[in-house]
């Protein structure tokens, strides 16, 4: 199938391993959160960060080497990109269970899973197992997302899960060195840190999307100024600082301004506007 790179199923295969990459990735939670469901969509930002910490533990176990093609030293079982867009979509798709949704959904994951073994990125058995994990951890989320105690015990709710992430590290081989499982815990620590900001900030209207069109718009600017930043500065430090430290902070940064800091400086820049009419 390889020898055809121009046909259809190779324009549709890279066209959905595209949207399981990061920017794609940020751009979606960045307007579900803002504009759509802030507490589906924060609660979205917890699985994502906790399956980049899960699928490396899981490869740590089984250790199955990558396909010999791709010239690449790693683990390939399961699937990281696989896990990722199931954990991700499916539990999007479990909250909404609109019957089009799913079966949009039914073929994208289908074109990611074919895609990468289309591909030559993993092997035939990499993909269910990446479903399977992906599907039993949706399953633990959904009772924990429930739980009465996690509602009425938010902050304790981050620590527990930094801590089982802390956990698994601790048992991936050189799990301390590894930049993807850094990354998860940043964006869990960042979104605990921007729950904190919420919270101090005492403006119970940041905790859902506001019906004010003009909010939402400021949201997004004050959120959007804090990206481009934090993009911008990245580029200029990547290469000279330790790439789980630049992991680290970056998830942290990223998610802390989404979920705490950008919606501060948007709610207060609506507000100083609005007092001298500049809208």
């Amino acid at each position: 199938m390889q020898s055809v790179p121009n046909s259809w199923l190779d324009v549709f295969t890279k066209g959905c391993l595209f949207l399981t990459h990061i920017y794609p990735i940020l751009i979606v939670v960045v307007i579900g959160y803002l504009f759509i469901n802030r507490k589906l969509f924060g609660e979205v930002i917890v699985i994502i960060a906790f399956t980049l910490v899960f699928n490396r533990f899981l490869k740590s176990i089984f250790q199955a080497p990558l396909p010999p093609a791709l010239g690449k030293s790693g683990w390939a079982f399961p699937s990281g990109h696989m896990q990722l867009a199931f954990a991700m979509w499916g539990w999007i798709a479990w909250r909404y269970r609109y019957k089009w949704f799913w079966i949009v959904l039914g073929i994208f994951l289908t074109g990611v899973g074919v895609g990468l073994v289309y591909q030559g990125y993993h092997y035939p058995r990499d993909i269910p197992a990446a479903v399977l994990f992906a599907g039993l951890s949706l399953v633990g989320f959904n009772y924990f997302f429930r739980s009465q105690w996690v509602k009425q015990h938010v902050g304790y709710s981050f620590i527990i899960l930094i801590g089982i992430g802390l956990i698994l590290m601790s048992f991936i081989p050189n799990g301390w060195k590894m930049p993807t499982p850094y990354l998860g815990l940043g964006v869990l620590t960042g979104a605990y840190l921007g729950w904190w900001m919420r919270l101090g900030a005492k403006i119970s209207s940041l905790e859902e999307v506001s019906r004010n069109m003009r909010q939402r718009i400021f949201d997004l600017i004050g959120v959007a100024l804090g990206v481009v930043l934090l993009f911008w500065a990245g580029f200029l430090i990547k290469g000279s600082v330790d790439e789980v430290v630049f992991q680290f902070f970056f998830g942290l940064l990223l998610t802390a301004w989404l979920t705490g800091g950008g919606l501060l400086l948007g709610y207060f820049l609506q507000a100083k506007c609005f007092r001298k009419s500049c809208i």
